[in-house]
């Protein structure tokens, strides 16, 4: 008889309890692997989005940063960032993301010292123009944004038009906003990053993130203890336990509170 393993894996807001036989473990760092992109948005790569999301959260917890704009420290969690096409020529999804996205999002890591996740989404405008989203973990200031998008647009004379009419290589083309006021965060940028509009499908891939969101999410082998203390917890009322055919599920608030100091290393570790 096959011997089984019992694993506990992290998400932002529940342990989810399961067991796999011995022989079938991989290492929880090993990555996904990317499927041919039809522009549309699948079941699968709705999972895979959801899977991005989960991890940029639990790589971003609230916390407080000074605002160069305000001149006050507030509470941030997220970037919503927009970039909008000014071009009145329509240019494809190929295009833009050579030509703008590409070099911008190199740019922005650039400007985070490497150090920042992302999660990016292709759209189309009601007019057909294509525009990018991102959600990012770093405070990023507005005016960096629109210089860089702007010069990038205007290197590929995407401004020409615009400059002809209005004189300026500076439209008001970006838009950054932070989510941490949105009640579940996840849930929300999980819904909006999946959605499809008009099912109209791009020649390119509509989504992408970046490599430190590509990895599967932290499991862990848990000792006889620390199972005494979460079924202790569901006891007293907690922890909400959420019994489903092939794993448990251990929702609650301040899940990474309950890990131990070893397993939060590890997590810290796992997630960089």
């Amino acid at each position: 008889m096959n011997q089984s393993t019992p694993y506990f894996q992290v998400r932002h807001n529940c342990l989810l309890y399961y067991e796999l036989p011995e022989f079938t473990y991989r290492s929880a760092k090993c990555e996904f692997k990317t499927k041919a992109y039809s522009g549309k948005v699948p079941n699968g790569v709705k999972k895979r989005i959801n899977k991005a999301v989960a991890l940029l959260i639990l790589k971003s917890p609230k916390r407080y940063i000074f605002n160069p704009v305000t001149k006050k420290r507030q509470p941030f969690t997220l970037n919503f960032i927009t970039l909008t096409v000014s071009s009145i020529k329509l240019i494809s999804s190929v295009e833009g993301y050579h030509n703008l996205l590409k070099p911008f999002l190199r740019k922005l890591r650039i400007y985070c010292n490497g150090d920042v996740s992302y999660i990016w989404k292709c759209e189309l405008q009601e007019r057909g123009q294509i525009h990018y989203h991102i959600t990012c973990n770093k405070f990023v200031h507005l005016d960096f944004i629109k210089s860089t998008w702007n010069n990038l647009q205007r290197k590929n004379r995407y401004l020409d038009h615009y400059a002809k009419l209005y004189k300026t290589f500076t439209p008001n083309s970006t838009d950054v906003h932070a989510v941490w006021k949105v009640k579940d965060i996840a849930s929300y940028l999980s819904k909006y990053l999946s959605k499809v509009d008009k099912n109209v499908a791009l020649k390119n891939k509509v989504w992408d993130c970046s490599n430190d969101l590509k990895i599967k999410r932290y499991s862990f082998i848990p000792n006889q203890d620390f199972i005494i203390k979460i079924n202790g917890l569901v006891k007293v009322g907690k922890l909400e336990l959420i019994n489903l055919e092939q794993c448990l599920i251990f929702k609650g608030k301040n899940i990474l509170e309950l890990l131990d100091r070893q397993d939060r290393i590890l997590l810290k570790n796992h997630l960089q």
